[in-house]
Parts: C-alpha cells; structure tokens; sequence
C-alpha cells in the first residue's frame, strides 16, 4: 500500500472514530443518556464495595397486584437488603420527604419543573418488594442517589451524593442477615430478573396511569381509595385508606 493511501485511510478511520465520539457525546446529553451514565457510577461504587458475599441485582422489573416498579439498583448484603433510586437531575432540586412533587430550577430561575418526589417513588418500589419476599424480619432500607451531588436544597434522610453513598455502604457494621439468607433474597430476584412479566413499554405506560390514579383520588402505590385526613398540627392532606400497610401520602396545594 502506497504512502498516499496509507494517509487516505488513517483519514477515513480518524473521521469515523471522530464521529462515535461524537455521537457518544450527544447521546449522553440527554435525558436517557445521562440517566444510563448515572446508574453507571452507583454500579461501579457497588462494584467496588462489595465482598463476596454480597450480591447486587440493576434494572430489576417487578410486578405486584398488576402494577409494576423498576428498581434501579438492589444491594443485599449481611448488612441488610438496600433498593437504590438513581437520579442524574442538573440544576437546584428543592424538596422534602412530605411533597408529592420536587422542584428542579435550571437557567438562574427561569426554568422551573415539577419532578415527583424520588423518596415516595422508592417507597412504592419497597413496598412492593416487600410484597414479594413476604417476610417480615427483612428490613429494606432506601436510598436516593443525586449523581450531580446537587442535594444542598433537600431535606431528606433518605438522600445521598455518590461520595456519600459510598461512605455510608463502607462503614455499615451491623450484621442483620445471614449468608444463606443473602443468597436466598438473591435467587429470587434473579428468578424474576429472568423472568420478566412485563415490558419496559408496559412499564411506561403504567407510569402515565399512576399520575392520572392519583389525580382521581386513587393510591398509585396499592390502588386503594385516597382518603382526606388531617395531620396531628391541623393540616390536611390525602392518605391511603389502607393504612398502615401502605402509606402513601399526598399534601393538598403541594
């Protein structure tokens, strides 16, 4: 091969490498892209933390009662059962564990979205894990991981950074679990990982049904009636009328 084509096809190679990048780039601009990169990081801090005794399921899709969850990330350890909610969100969240909905905050104010609070998410995908281990002594506990480590304007126990996250799964010491208890937890979600009973468009779709279940005065959590209560200070707000094995709760003019 001459000098001249030599040149012409490490050209045509550099050209193509250029545009992959490219195309990589872009995709990780958007919303899906950025949430994939997000999960991304808490596998690979998982990854790093684990022992070979602990096990961790991603992407877990479960059904219960007709109505399904995706679970991002479920780390079972001897340590306790762990369902992590990814989130990539950019800009100033602002929320509390009570609001149905978040705040996102983008352009210096100008922009400003509604985003249903993750803490109440993680709660449904709890409550319907626990439906399906069916076993009371198995604590599951929840945590909220803010990628961006925009977390300064949340008021949660259940919300962590990366960094944050780490720390905390590194510096548990408290043996709750068995190691055939462990890898019992673990073979069923596989099972059911394996298994899958709905799509992920079927999943998407229900998501478009919870927010109108809501608006009709219906739990999206357990599909029983929502209820208008008052909190022990006089304010009012809507509770599952299935309390307290499920408690959903949403806040009037939230």
């Amino acid at each position: 091969m001459g000098e001249k084509n030599i040149m012409t096809a490490l050209i045509i190679i550099g050209s193509i490498l250029a545009s992959i990048i490219l195309l990589i780039y872009v995709y990780f601009q958007t919303p899906t892209g950025r949430g994939q990169f997000g999960e991304w990081r808490v596998k690979r801090i998982l990854r790093k933390i684990s022992s070979d005794d602990d096990r961790v399921i991603n992407d877990l899709m479960i059904v219960v009662d007709g109505k399904s969850s995706q679970i991002d990330h479920i780390y079972i350890s001897k340590y306790g059962v762990f369902v992590i909610e990814t989130k990539n969100y950019s800009g100033r969240i602002y929320g509390n564990d009570k609001q149905l909905n978040w705040t996102q905050v983008l352009n210096y104010g100008k922009v400003k979205n509604k985003l249903y609070n993750p803490v109440k998410q993680n709660a449904t995908h709890i409550y319907r894990l626990n439906q399906i281990l069916n076993d009371d002594s198995i604590k599951l506990n929840s945590l909220i991981v803010f990628c961006q480590g925009n977390t300064d304007f949340i008021e949660s126990d259940y919300v962590y950074t990366l960094k944050q996250l780490k720390k905390y799964l590194k510096h548990l010491n408290e043996k709750v679990l068995s190691s055939e208890q462990v890898i019992s937890i673990y073979e069923k979600l596989s099972d059911i990982q394996e298994n899958p009973e709905i799509s992920d468009r079927e999943h998407v779709k229900e998501i478009h049904q919870i927010k109108k279940d809501i608006d009709d005065g219906i739990c999206p959590r357990c599909g029983s009636k929502l209820l208008l209560r008052k909190s022990k200070d006089g304010k009012e707000f809507y509770g599952c009328s299935n309390y307290p094995k499920c408690k959903f709760t949403k806040r009037i003019n939230n």
